[in-house]
């Protein structure tokens, strides 16, 4: 029988995907809750319902909000942001 050369193969590549954050970057939900009640603060203070302002103010807030929750460093997180004023009249929301 002849000699045969077999080439050594590279052993396999690890994996360097990362599937969760670390401890550091980990979803506070009481911080994201603070941010949120600020940005509705400053936008909706003071004001009072107007139908016909609606549609640019949701916009508005929910920009603000996303913006505001990226600038808190949650790079491994996907943000999807849903804002619904209605008017109050005495009826209970669930």
């Amino acid at each position: 029988m002849a000699d045969v050369e077999v080439a050594e193969q590279p052993p396999p590549a690890s994996n360097t995907y990362v599937i969760r954050p670390n401890f550091q970057h980990k979803f506070r939900p009481v911080s994201v809750k603070e941010c949120i009640h600020a940005v509705l603060n400053e936008h909706l203070d003071g004001k009072t319902y107007d139908p016909e302002e609606i549609m640019d103010w949701t916009k508005t807030i929910s920009d603000d909000i996303k913006t505001k929750l990226k600038d808190m460093g949650y790079d491994r997180y996907k943000f999807v942001v849903q804002v619904a004023i209605g008017e109050q009249r005495g009826e209970g929301v669930k």
